[in-house]
């Protein structure tokens, strides 16, 4: 998988604690940054969608929140941080949901 398979879940899981992670595998450089934000963007939502429609609930019925966690494949730049503490401050907003969000910056 990868970040451009755009509705597709990379990976998911449960962790012992009874959280769902939600893998985002970004396997791009950042050449063409702009580009590679839209992307990460478009996959979050869909992520969001995918958890706010109920269907994560199809797949794991008890669970303690979700998890979004990105692996990038490179360094990050400033753009793509700000963008992730944007989804975090969004994530915590949306109701009923206990969604978080985590990324490394570094590699």
């Amino acid at each position: 998988m990868g970040l451009r398979e755009l509705n597709k879940i990379d990976a998911i899981g449960q962790t012992p604690t009874g959280e769902v992670i939600i893998k985002i595998f970004d396997d791009m450089d950042w050449s063409n940054e702009y580009e590679h934000l839209i992307l990460l963007q478009e996959k979050l939502n869909n992520y969001i969608e995918f958890v706010v429609s109920g269907q994560v609930n199809n797949h794991f019925k008890k669970h303690k929140g979700i998890i979004f966690s990105v692996d990038y494949m490179e360094k990050i730049p400033e753009n793509a941080i700000k963008l992730m503490e944007y989804f975090s401050g969004f994530l915590a907003d949306i109701p009923d949901t206990n969604i978080t969000i985590e990324w490394e910056d570094e590699c």
